[in-house]
């Protein structure tokens, strides 16, 4: 068995959670059906490397390669161009390094909070992407740019949730920094203002809005503002 099977029920919980499990379900409606077991095992390679991440402060750089040769080899990714592959894994090349920017002493709470969202939905955004790339018509229905706000918001979600067990691992929280080296008011302004933009940004599309909508409340009740969502 390869190593990151283990970590395959994670990966099913991630795509249930972020409903790429309703995205496949509606590619097959739509007559372009996508097996999910190729996305999985992908996802179980990228947890595998942020595992290693999460309990080691200073990775063996061969270790670190391994991993990303790991993710390369994935079968999902056969057949693409390699400076197609390249485009697509990106976001998660991008992700690393600010990982391992901790381990040089920068404060993730110094990183804009829009950019550091962005970097953390790379391995979502890489299903994503790959999904509307297999089916091409789900663009028709939700197209690929509608997930962006939802897939932030739940980000910044995981981290407030998240709070007590990453304090314990070398987990990329940026709450965590923040609340290590900001004000209480001024990092739980700057979360609620930057949840209730992410909800802003929505565009109506059913049943995204209603997710990102529920999303905002669990949010700003997590942050201690209660379920409103004005």
């Amino acid at each position: 068995m390869k190593e990151w099977t283990v970590f395959l029920p994670k990966a099913r919980e991630l795509f249930r959670e972020r409903h790429i499990d309703w995205s496949l379900a509606l590619a097959a409606e739509s007559g372009e059906p996508i097996p999910a077991d190729p996305l999985l095992d992908l996802q179980a390679r990228i947890y595998a490397l942020d595992n290693l991440l999460e309990r080691c402060w200073q990775p063996a750089p061969a270790g670190l390669d391994l991993h990303w040769r790991t993710i390369g080899e994935a079968p999902v990714l056969d057949g693409l161009p390699g400076t197609e592959r390249q485009a697509l894994l990106r976001g998660l090349g991008d992700y690393l390094q600010q990982e391992l920017s901790v381990r040089r002493g920068e404060r993730l709470c110094d990183i804009p909070i829009g950019e550091f969202y962005f970097r953390k939905t790379c391995d979502v955004r890489l299903a994503r992407d790959l999904i509307h790339r297999a089916a091409p018509r789900l663009e028709t229905f939700v197209p690929r740019a509608a997930w962006e706000p939802l897939d932030r918001l739940t980000e910044v979600e995981d981290d407030l949730a998240d709070r007590e067990e990453d304090s314990s691992t070398f987990n990329g929280n940026r709450l965590l920094s923040a609340q290590q080296h900001r004000p209480m008011e001024v990092w739980n302004k700057e979360y609620a203002d930057y949840a209730r933009a992410l909800a802003g940004a929505g565009n109506g599309i059913e049943p995204l809005e209603g997710w990102l909508q529920e999303a905002l409340r669990r949010v700003l009740a997590l942050i201690g503002e209660g379920s409103g969502s004005g």
